[in-house]
């Protein structure tokens, strides 16, 4: 396990409730995902030292930022922060060199070095002498990123810097910006409402709500084990609904839904109410005769275009599941048999 650098406790009434305890490991690309108002750039300006909780404890490595209960305060240029917020705030009267060189410690030939070998890194050579009202939103957000860069600080916040550009270009950017930032070794604590962006480049993600850190935990074992039905939520699924359970014994349990019975093989978390979920991806179209465990007999209500895949809608009961489309797309009122692997039939506390 890597050392931890970043520790952050953070609690405050005002001018919102946030109570939240965040820890980041050295080189760690560490996502903060929730909806608008749940405290996430407030917690990256707490740690930046833009903003000062009534209540907090920071601190980098042997380094502390701030500890309220002893009246520490560092300044945020004391701090060793680079940071990219969504407001770009380039110089508009300075070219693209000229506002990376800006935030650069080094003198004379030096500081040309690393202009020149961030923007190589970024792809912005040809563009050097250009002004930013000549950029497109892309070429401008990489000016930024390679202006966070050229302080040569250990610790990189970003607060949804990528949001104002369409999805093949934010992608581009985002493994971009995972491929930069293990380059130059550092560590990253990054917002956005997408989760979608943080599976792609975090190594951990931390799901805020209202204030509250309600999960921390790497993209694989989100899936794998989403526990809480706001993990589900967050994910995407719109296959959950509220159950009886009977356990059969420590990972598997017996599901009363609408009259059907399933079987699940995965844990049961601590609760006392419970939804069965599952991303629609899981279920699996299979022939009359399949004789697996969880196999029904659903109607089509209809097929829905989704952004990357066909999943068709289907009646099961009373309720209605997305599972994926076959070849030869069923019509409405068609009849198909559906499977729930036990395996990927997942508990969630409701």
């Amino acid at each position: 396990m890597k050392d931890t650098l970043l520790k952050c406790k953070i609690d405050q009434s005002r001018p919102f409730p946030l109570s939240v305890e965040l820890n980041c490991p050295a080189r760690e690309i560490h996502a903060v995902v929730g909806p608008s108002g749940s405290g996430k750039s407030t917690l990256l300006r707490s740690i930046a030292g833009i903003h000062r909780p009534d209540q907090a404890e920071i601190k980098w490595d042997k380094h502390i930022w701030q500890q309220s209960h002893q009246g520490l305060f560092l300044p945020p240029h004391k701090r060793l922060v680079g940071s990219l917020w969504q407001q770009y705030s380039l110089f508009p009267h300075l070219t693209v060199t000229q506002n990376i060189a800006i935030a650069s410690p080094w003198k004379h030939h030096r500081r040309r070095q690393q202009i020149n070998q961030l923007m190589q890194e970024l792809q912005l050579t040809e563009r050097a002498h250009a002004y930013p009202q000549a950029l497109s939103g892309g070429e401008q957000q990489r000016v930024a990123l390679a202006r966070a860069l050229a302080r040569r600080t250990p610790l990189l916040l970003l607060d949804e810097p990528f949001n104002a550009l369409d999805r093949p270009l934010r992608t581009d950017l985002l493994q971009m910006t995972r491929s930069l930032c293990q380059s130059h070794r550092l560590t990253v604590l990054w917002v956005t409402h997408d989760i979608e962006d943080a599976f792609l480049i975090s190594d951990r993600i931390s799901l805020l709500r209202k204030g509250q850190c309600m999960r921390t935990d790497s993209p694989e074992e989100l899936v794998r084990h989403p526990h809480d039905l706001y993990v589900i939520k967050q994910l995407g699924w719109q296959n959950y609904y509220e159950c009886e359970i009977e356990r059969i014994d420590h990972h598997s349990q017996k599901i009363f839904w609408q009259g059907l019975e399933l079987i699940s093989h995965c844990p049961l978390p601590d609760g006392y109410r419970f939804v069965w979920a599952t991303p629609a991806s899981a279920i699996q179209v299979v022939k009359s005769d399949c004789a697996k465990l969880n196999t029904f007999k659903a109607t089509v209500v209809c097929s829905e275009i989704h952004a990357r895949e066909k999943l068709l809608r289907v009646r099961l009961g009373e309720s209605e599941l997305l599972v994926p489309a076959p070849w030869s797309c069923p019509t409405p009122g068609e009849i198909l048999h559906i499977h729930l692997p036990p395996e990927q039939l997942y508990m969630v506390v409701y």
